[in-house]
């Protein structure tokens, strides 16, 4: 793991939270609770916001992958846009492990809602 990576990472995501909540706390932004809290916004603001937190998990996805070569690291989720899922992994294991992760999350989701 790169620690500097990791470390610039860290901050980008700690700073996105603090303009999180300084944004919240103007009025900038509007904190609003759905199946999962969500923060709307519009303006220069929320963009700032925006990169800080992707530039935050392109730092970390770095520190990771630029780690020792012989690990058994592996790694594998789930993206859902719209109806569409996109599973992903190291290894046919942990692609299984998250496709039924999934489809138990939908389920609890279907359930609940």
């Amino acid at each position: 793991m790169n620690r500097i990576y990791f470390s610039m990472g860290i901050t980008f995501l700690f700073l996105s939270l603090i303009f999180v909540a300084v944004g919240i706390w103007k009025g900038y932004l509007k904190f609003v609770w759905a199946i999962v809290p969500v923060v709307v916004g519009t303006g220069i603001f929320s963009a700032i916001i925006f990169i800080t937190l992707v530039l935050g998990m392109i730092f970390l996805f770095f520190s990771l992958s630029e780690g020792e070569k012989e690990s058994n690291f592996e790694y594998g989720g789930a993206i859902v846009i719209g109806p569409f899922p996109i599973v992903f992994g190291s290894s046919r294991w942990m692609i299984i492990v998250s496709l039924i992760l999934l489809i138990i999350f939908i389920f609890l989701l279907i359930l609940f809602l």
